[in-house]
């Protein structure tokens, strides 16, 4: 399956500092247009839904 899928996008989570930290890996994506970030942050809030955490270092 892994290997006819477009995209394959993993799910991981660990507990640091008594928070529970959710991370995407897109460990493959076939005709992106550009680069693609390799971990992704995201959680869910309530009356919001899925949030991906978008982070910018200047």
């Amino acid at each position: 399956m892994k290997g006819a899928a477009e995209v394959v996008i993993g799910l991981m989570s660990l507990t640091q500092g008594g928070q529970l930290k959710r991370t995407l890996a897109v460990t493959r994506f076939l005709r992106a247009s550009g680069p693609v970030q390799a971990r992704i942050g995201w959680r869910v809030e309530p009356s919001m839904g899925f949030i991906v955490d978008i982070t910018a270092v200047s």
